[in-house]
């Protein structure tokens, strides 16, 4: 199992696919995937909202309007993508990014938007950096399908087609729409803003704890924020039918109850935040965030405590 690490010195010359997957596994563990940085940029940059304020109605940030997004150019929208946490968007910019700067390949990335899904291919060397991918990165050449378990790729002229089974079978025949690296980045494509569009239509906050083991991408337990129930919800795996243990805030709580509470968290990432937990935690300020969150809703709405395990 590889170890995370902050170090980016020029690498080995291993072969493009080599690197590309050394890479993509050294992020995949670094960072959660989460829009917990997209959430507090929705709050703060763009509503421009005190978390209070916030946690008082959620739903203002659902009214946000992609003109409003717009105005934000000067924002650096790098941070958001630049931590090694994130979502698909993220985790395609940063690995390739952290690929050209490690590995002296002659590398000439793409960017594509998938429906809601965005990846990177390299049209050299046919290498896919997918963070949905089970095997991680992969080559994808031209015309041949690629099956690994329950998934198939294949990239015919800038068509590709998209296919997974788990227990219900999904196939996706669609263009993949080329982002330059700069709309990608910044944002400032409709299509890429789209992930903060549809993050504020449902503005609940979540971290899904990850790591790379055994050959294969593994997922291990959820935190989730459902600020309309004024509630956070530990799943010890992202299936519906895992094993929950709910947080409440209400006026009924104590200060004892809340610090319970901090305690099931703590137990929560050490048991189900899978190799890396606490780490991934820390990183991007993810836990910052939550700590900010945590705070806004005690103000707000009282103390948490456990409600049903």
């Amino acid at each position: 199992m590889q170890s995370p690490s902050d170090d980016f010195p020029r690498r080995s010359p291993l072969n493009p696919a080599d690197a590309a997957k050394a890479m993509w596994i050294e992020n995949f563990n670094k960072g959660p995937y989460t829009n917990s940085r997209m959430v507090e940029f929705l709050v703060t940059k763009i509503a421009k909202l005190h978390y209070a304020d916030f946690l008082s109605n959620p739903k203002r940030i659902e009214k946000i309007k992609q003109k409003k997004l717009e105005k934000h150019t000067d924002f650096p929208f790098d941070a958001l993508w630049n931590t090694k946490t994130g979502r698909c968007t993220a985790f395609a910019l940063s690995t390739v990014d952290d690929l050209e700067r490690s590995y002296d390949h002659d590398w000439d990335f793409k960017f594509y938007k998938l429906r809601n899904h965005r990846l990177a291919r390299c049209e050299k060397t046919g290498v896919l950096i997918d963070s949905s991918s089970v095997p991680g990165a992969i080559v994808l050449r031209e015309g041949k399908w690629e099956r690994l378990e329950d998934q198939g790729w294949k990239y015919v002229n800038g068509k590709s087609k998209f296919e997974k089974r788990n227990g219900v079978v999904v196939r996706s025949y669609v263009t993949f729409s080329v982002l330059s690296r700069y709309d990608c980045a910044t944002f400032t494509s409709s299509e890429a803003r789209a992930d903060h569009l549809e993050v504020a239509k449902r503005p609940d906050m979540l971290c899904l704890f990850r790591s790379f083991q055994s050959g294969r991408a593994q997922y291990h337990g959820l935190i989730r924020w459902d600020f309309s129930k004024k509630q956070l919800t530990l799943s010890e795996t992202p299936d519906k039918h895992a094993t929950k243990t709910v947080f409440i805030w209400s006026k009924n709580g104590t200060p004892h109850d809340e610090q319970e509470c901090v305690k099931v968290l703590n137990g929560f990432i050490n048991a189900h935040g899978g190799p890396w937990g606490f780490q991934q935690w820390h990183s991007g300020d993810i836990d910052g965030i939550h700590d900010r969150v945590w705070t806004a809703a005690t103000k707000s709405w009282g103390y948490a405590r456990v409600e049903s395990r």
